[in-house]
């Protein structure tokens, strides 16, 4: 392919990825299926045409890794939960759901035939398409940083739809009365364009910690002599600046987050500042100053706002929190009765009401308020599980990989700095610990856990914009070495 016709798929490709990551957001964060589904019908579109023509992609790259293939399998199973078996194969895989099916035929009086193991096949089905886009996604991401060495249209794109997120969720603070979009009435909380304030902080919550990697990575290319010239200096005030705003930016997006009132999302936050603090160096002056900086727009802006309320709700927690209890244990009978196969993919919310103990009809449950416990329920033990450890032990490793590095380099800047030009041209200094690719993967670790953390109490993996995301930043975490290495896929 010339160097035009890359650049021009570049392009598309940069269009295809930022699409969904602006409109999924911007829409409810695409939690009702008529919003994100015609986003994902466009994406996968858009994905053929430059697939088709590039010779060079083969399917078999996607499984040279054997843990690549371990988590393909898994991801095929909601297809299994889908697939028409006899009656006798469901009584033996799942005792509960042949039971169901049973009385169902003797009240409608039809013969035995044919059952899938989900309750419902066709929400099973649409939410693993849905599953088949963040796969693609994914992908496609990682083909992309494959071909770049710098990512500054998607920092264009993240930086756009935070501060946007965060302008419009002060605003409701500011103007009670303000709601979202046309869905929901004001209730004077930090919400964005999200219906619920607990997915719109775990939203910024996983942005942030990658915008401050960003914002750090920017630091001026060092100059090897004292007399600079009238442009380095010019180019060095500039950075500066740029640095100074993209801070208040990002301050803001703090602020809008601890005034969404959402106490996960306020704990899972700080465990990603401790992440990121952990491992981007302790001796690191910028960090500190940048950190400080961000925290100190949210608290003066914040004095003026009022904290009261925010307090109020950690207060009351002793309050809330038998609710989600009895919840988790209405959720624990459900998986007992499922514990192999599952429910089936998107079918919590219609079975659960088989085992709801404490609520009425009028309030009923639709979310366990813990990913982990409603992905057992769905998918069952085993495939869920597996799920959850293939994506624990992915990010310790990468915890850990940083860690060694960390120490072996010792505190940034300790090695000898080597100049170079990146790929605009422009001379850069890497010191190795230093490096934009490093800082962007201590930014997406601590960024995931947030949402790994939030997950606990919370059904963030329900909401597509930051299902979305945290798919971005498993991605944005593989070391980019590994990623060229064999020119593989996975």
């Amino acid at each position: 392919m010339t160097e035009s016709g890359v650049g021009v798929s570049l392009r598309w490709n940069h269009w295809l990825l930022g699409m969904p990551m602006v409109l999924l957001p911007l829409l409810l964060g695409g939690a009702r299926p008529w919003i994100w589904s015609p986003v994902v019908a466009l994406f996968l579109l858009g994905c053929l045409v430059p697939t088709w023509k590039d010779h060079s992609f083969s399917l078999s790259r996607v499984f040279e890794n054997r843990w690549s293939l371990v988590l393909a399998l898994l991801f095929l199973y909601p297809f299994l939960q889908w697939v028409p078996l006899p009656i006798h194969w469901v009584d033996w895989l799942n005792p509960e759901r042949a039971e169901w099916l049973q009385r169902s035929r003797i009240v409608a009086r039809t013969a035995s035939g044919t059952a899938s193991i989900t309750y419902m096949p066709l929400t099973t089905l649409v939410s693993w398409f849905w599953w088949i886009f963040l796969a693609v996604y994914a992908l496609l991401l990682r083909r992309v940083i494959q071909a770049q060495d710098r990512l500054e249209w998607l920092f264009h794109i993240l930086y756009g739809v935070a501060a946007f997120e965060a302008f419009y969720g002060l605003l409701q603070v500011l103007i009670p009365t303000l709601g979202v979009l046309w869905e929901a009435a004001g209730t004077g909380h930090a919400r964005g364009t999200f219906v619920n304030r607990n997915h719109y902080a775990n939203f910024l919550g996983m942005i942030w910690p990658l915008l401050l990697a960003h914002l750090l990575a920017l630091k001026p290319a060092s100059i090897q002599h004292r007399n600079r010239s009238y442009q380095e200096k010019e180019r060095s005030n500039q950075t500066t600046q740029q640095q100074a705003f993209l801070a208040i930016l990002i301050g803001l997006v703090l602020l809008a987050l601890f005034f969404s009132a959402s106490r996960g999302g306020i704990i899972s936050s700080l465990v990603a500042l401790t992440v990121f603090i952990t491992f981007s160096g302790r001796n690191r002056g910028s960090t500190t100053f940048f950190l400080a900086a961000c925290w100190l727009v949210m608290l003066a802006y914040g004095s003026i706002i009022g904290f009261d309320e925010i307090l109020a709700r950690f207060d009351i927690m002793e309050k809330s929190a038998p609710g989600r209890f009895k919840i988790w244990e209405d959720t624990r009978r459900l998986i007992g009765d499922h514990l192999w196969t599952g429910t089936g993919l998107g079918t919590y919310e219609t079975v659960i009401r088989l085992y709801q103990s404490h609520l009425t009809d009028q309030f009923q449950i639709g979310h366990a308020h813990n990913d982990y416990l409603e992905l057992a329920a769905e998918l069952g033990i085993p495939a869920a599980w597996g799920i959850i450890l293939l994506v624990w032990a992915y990010w310790w490793k990468t915890a850990y990989n940083l860690m060694r590095q960390q120490k072996g380099w010792g505190s940034f800047g300790s090695k000898a700095a080597t100049p170079h030009e990146d790929s605009t041209g422009r001379r850069r200094v890497s010191t190795g610990l230093f490096d934009e690719d490093r800082l962007l993967r201590v930014g997406a670790l601590a960024g995931s856990a947030a949402f790994l953390c939030h997950s606990w109490v919370e059904f963030n993996w329900q909401m597509p914009a930051n299902q979305m995301i945290f798919i971005m930043l498993l991605v944005v975490m593989k070391e980019k070495q590994e990623l060229t290495a064999g020119r593989t896929w996975l």
